[in-house]
């Protein structure tokens, strides 16, 4: 059972308040005059914060004056930004021809669609998407250009292709690049995934220097929904990118929830709860339209997370999931999240990739000989 929200604290009042001023500024929409224009001093508290809900390029664009922390870390970010785009740039030169499929899923695309500035949106990695079939001429591009494998074994690195879990290159620059044929990991209510034909998905999007293929305005939204619902809400940044696309793109909801009906219950319930969530602490008016399949109990708990000076509890995520899953998807949840091969199974034993099969008998006889929770298992199992 969801716990019932808190009193939202004041810090957190007044850190939520300061971001939506800035957001709806920035993006040219009516705010509140009466709102000083704030400056942004030596707060540790308040900086720390900003990191951890990735907006802090958001108040630093907005402020009136900035501490040298906060310009620092507002620049470094910037560069940062500005460094993975130039790589999504050069990987989409050698992706043209040896992976013509390959989309690029939030990162440097969403900070196009959703940001006024690309530079104001902080993010780890390059996340990429393509056909399980492009699995070998993914894996020569990362070589050819000197990225190294997360996994140094590449049958263990196949398994987690294989199963779904996707897998991590680091770049010579320290950027991450993740690549997956899924949109989410095994267990988890998955959508289709953008692919190059489907021009209700996926389109062309140019960044500097290069256009790179990416999931349209809609689809993105969609897919940072069930995002931010994956992680329980974790980071305020992860709104506002729902936010900043309502914002710049009047029809894209409807879009949006028309994708979500040929998909699940389940990723309708997670649009329309996410959309709300940003029309609450971001809106008014970023939404025109009601939004009839909210959980009221997730929004509830999304909110509750997001006030939180910790990350979301696991328990509380999975019942955050629980609140939008039907019956029947729950049903297959726990089935997936016990069932389902992952880290802790290709850990303990390496089958060769003709064998890989074995791992659906060997799982259940792990949950067996070390009794646990299915919920527990998937935990410790997750990549």
């Amino acid at each position: 059972m969801i716990e019932s929200i808190k009193p939202m604290s004041q810090d957190a009042q007044t850190r939520i308040a300061l971001c939506r001023q800035a957001f709806r500024a920035l993006h040219g929409l009516d705010s509140d005059a009466t709102q000083p224009a704030y400056s942004l001093e030596d707060d540790d508290g308040l900086l720390r914060w900003a990191r951890r809900h990735r907006v802090l390029g958001l108040l630093h664009a907005q402020a009136r004056s900035t501490a040298p922390p906060w310009r620092n870390a507002a620049y470094g970010q910037a560069a940062f930004t500005a460094r993975c785009t130039s790589l999504a740039e050069r990987l989409q030169a050698r992706f043209r021809e040896a992976v013509p499929d390959i989309v690029l899923v939030k990162g440097p695309a969403l900070a196009r669609q959703a940001w006024p500035d690309l530079g104001m949106r902080s993010f780890d990695d390059l996340d990429y998407r393509c056909p399980f079939s492009a699995y070998d001429a993914l894996c020569r591009t990362m070589a050819a250009e000197k990225c190294e494998p997360e996994h140094s074994d590449p049958i263990q690195q196949s398994h987690y292709w294989h199963f779904g879990w996707g897998i991590m290159f680091r770049h010579p620059q320290g950027i991450l690049i993740e690549a997956n044929h899924r949109a989410f990991p095994p267990h988890f209510p998955c959508i289709q995934s953008p692919t190059v034909e489907d021009e209700r998905r996926c389109e062309s999007l140019a960044l500097d220097t290069e256009t790179v293929r990416a999931p349209t305005p809609a689809h993105h939204l969609l897919i940072c929904s069930m995002h931010l619902l994956w992680h329980g809400g974790e980071r305020l940044g992860w709104v506002a990118d729902i936010a900043g696309l309502l914002a710049r793109y009047p029809d894209v909801f409807e879009q949006a929830d028309e994708i979500s009906t040929t998909e699940s219950a389940f990723a309708r319930r997670a649009l329309n709860t996410a959309c709300a969530l940003a029309e609450k602490l971001l809106g008014p008016n970023l939404v025109q339209i009601s939004l009839p399949m909210v959980s009221a109990q997730a929004l509830r708990t999304l909110e509750e997370h997001l006030q939180s000076d910790l990350p979301p509890r696991p328990a509380s995520v999975r019942a955050l999931h629980a609140a939008l899953l039907s019956p029947l998807e729950k049903t297959r949840y726990a089935m997936r999240s016990a069932f389902t091969p992952g880290d802790g199974d290709f850990r303990d034993t390496t089958f060769s990739e003709k064998r890989r099969w074995l791992y659906w008998i060997r799982r259940p006889w792990r949950i067996l000989r070390k009794p646990r929770s299915p919920h527990a298992a998937a935990a410790q199992d997750e990549p």
